[in-house]
């Protein structure tokens, strides 16, 4: 009889530290995925707002800020995002995405970014 019980003892705390650790490494991933969204948030917020005093502005005063300079102040704010991201950010970025998906994902980003700049509205936190 104390055998099945102990059995019965077994399984059961079996399943329970299976059902915990899965749930513990569920939360583990989602607060990471939540750091490093802000991370990436983060620094598309830097790269455009540098991008806007060193590059953008200057086009703007020789009235030669068209469709051109506008791409390559993209180009300018993805190079600097990419410098600001810890490799650990980078690693989720590009998990389970090509580089393609991984910069059209941050120019959305950038533009957003931009977008809320020019409202006047400063805004830290998270961009899922």
């Amino acid at each position: 009889m104390n055998e099945i019980l102990l059995d019965i003892l077994y399984v059961v705390i079996s399943a329970a530290l299976t059902v915990g650790g899965a749930f513990a490494v569920r939360y583990i991933r989602t607060k990471t995925n939540w750091q490093y969204k802000n991370e990436i948030a983060e620094a598309v917020t830097i790269a455009v707002a540098f991008v806007q005093q060193t590059f953008v502005d200057g086009m703007k005063k020789k009235e030669a800020f068209g469709t051109e300079n506008q791409k390559k102040a993209v180009q300018k704010a993805l190079e600097a995002v990419s410098t600001l991201l810890s490799a650990s950010a980078k690693e989720y970025l590009y998990h389970n995405r090509t580089e393609e998906e991984a910069n059209d994902y941050l120019v959305a980003l950038i533009e957003e970014a931009v977008r809320t700049q020019k409202e006047g509205v400063v805004r830290y936190g998270v961009v899922g």
